[in-house]
């Protein structure tokens, strides 16, 4: 189970796969995505089941990428791992996304 930002980095690896929980963008939410690229900074990732998806063709067709930030704008309970936008204020108005990876076991 994902318990720090250093972790979940550890964990994330081309073809590990996730589901969205919640993001800003109400029609990801529930999306199966499959990390293609991972950067230091940043990961990328695109919906496997369906090839032709819009997401897949951004990023030079690596998907959508999603910047790490730093450690004090994540929150990580019971395995889901929570973005917000503000570093303090961990509100649902500064909520980005939740995601829970779709990994064996993440130590």
């Amino acid at each position: 189970m994902v318990k720090t930002l250093n972790a979940m980095k550890r964990a994330i690896k081309p073809g590990v796969r996730f589901q969205i929980l919640f993001h800003n963008r109400p029609e990801c939410i529930g999306q199966i995505r499959e990390v293609t690229h991972v950067q230091s900074n940043a990961f990328y990732s695109n919906v496997p089941e369906d090839p032709n998806h819009y997401i897949n063709k951004a990023g030079d067709g690596k998907g959508y990428c999603l910047w790490y930030r730093t450690a004090k704008h994540w929150e990580f309970h019971d395995g889901v791992c929570t973005l917000f936008s503000n570093q303090t204020q961990h509100t649902e108005e500064y909520r980005i996304i939740s995601l829970w990876l779709l990994v064996e076991e993440v130590s």
